[in-house]
């Protein structure tokens, strides 16, 4: 279901996708001031997918509405669209959305391009933040500036994680560095690549996730199993392999682009480790080591060898945690562009 909330002279901007998609679409139309009917006009928002707002609707100053978005933001998971009629004049307001993590947003005059975005933004992945800012950059030349702060330079990067010994953090790695991708602006994927059917579980207790096919959507991230299929471009594919075997060491050196290998140093976990290293002879892999204390550094680094320390990351959805080690890892996949980002100063 989507709730659109439209000046009456926009008011059918979403009325296609109900031919199209038989979606079952809910208007308030006229003149709003979004905190107040976020806060404390509507009961519950829960039901809907979607809340699409057109902006001309709207008779808050720019800092309400982000006060509104966000607070919206804490109270559900429904999907957040924008129609904004121009970009002039709108810059401010369209930078702080996306520093909210609102990128999809539609900006255009011409009927097939803007159905076309309304698509792309109800659609299972939504608009990621560099197809929002080229979209913007596209409807303005003169917004020069106006650019992804990241690019990717290769698509369907293979990443493989494994780990020495089952509950070493494999799992949560792969699913934080799913995050951090897209936090960048990145198209990622996450297959279970394992036998611990851990994700129908993981998806199960998350909410607002969109099932298509065989990939189940959650925060603009597709996850599937081995076995699944995408009609998708990915940017990235991080594959969660399970405990180290030696058909996992061959898949990473004959399939993947990256390896990574994930544990925590335990003593129990010395001799798994000195087996797991002779696997990997004449391999590259990058060794992530989690819940190792500061102080025991230096010694992990002199008994296993140079490695990573990953920060404590009790949340499988973090984005923000390790983000260094994941830019080091990932440095020559990944390039930052200059006289970036963001439109408003």
């Amino acid at each position: 279901m989507l709730l659109y909330i439209s000046s009456n002279e926009n008011i059918g901007i979403f009325d296609f996708l109900a031919d199209e998609q038989g979606m079952i679409i809910k208007k308030f139309n006229g003149s709003f001031q979004l905190k107040q009917f976020v806060i404390h006009d509507m009961r519950s928002l829960t039901h809907y997918a979607f809340l699409a707002i057109d902006l001309t609707a709207l008779r808050d100053i720019e800092d309400e509405i982000i006060e509104a978005i966000m607070a919206f933001k804490s109270m559900y998971t429904s999907r957040v669209i924008f129609y904004v009629d121009k970009v002039e004049g709108n810059e401010q307001l369209i930078g702080q959305l996306m520093e909210q993590g609102i990128y999809n947003i539609v900006v255009s005059d011409h009927v097939e391009i803007q159905k076309e975005k309304i698509r792309k933004a109800t659609g299972s992945l939504g608009m990621s933040k560099r197809d929002t800012l080229n979209l913007l950059n596209q409807e303005d030349s003169s917004l020069n500036n106006f650019r992804p702060d990241y690019r990717f330079l290769q698509k369907e990067v293979k990443v493989a994680l494994t780990g020495v010994m089952s509950r070493v953090g494999t799992t949560t790695m792969a699913f934080n560095l799913c995050h951090f991708l897209s936090g960048l602006g990145a198209k990622a994927c996450y297959v279970e690549a394992n036998g611990s059917h851990h994700l129908a579980k993981i998806i199960e207790g998350a909410q607002n996730t969109i099932t298509k096919g065989d990939t189940t959507i959650h925060n603009g991230i597709c996850f599937m199993d081995l076995y699944g299929e995408s009609d998708e471009e990915f940017d990235f594919i991080i594959y969660d392999m399970g405990v180290v075997e030696s058909k996992v060491v061959g898949a990473i050196k004959n399939k993947c682009d990256v390896g990574i290998l994930c544990g925590t140093a335990k003593p129990y976990e010395q001799d798994a480790y000195i087996k797991v290293n002779q696997l990997f002879d004449g391999i590259q892999v990058y060794r992530i080591f989690s819940f190792v204390h500061e102080a025991e550094h230096r010694k992990v680094t002199e008994e296993y060898g140079e490695g990573y320390f990953s920060d404590y990351t009790p949340s499988l959805f973090d984005s923000e945690k390790n983000s260094d080690m994941w830019m080091q890892i990932l440095n020559i996949f990944i390039v930052r562009n200059t006289g970036i980002g963001r439109i408003y100063e």
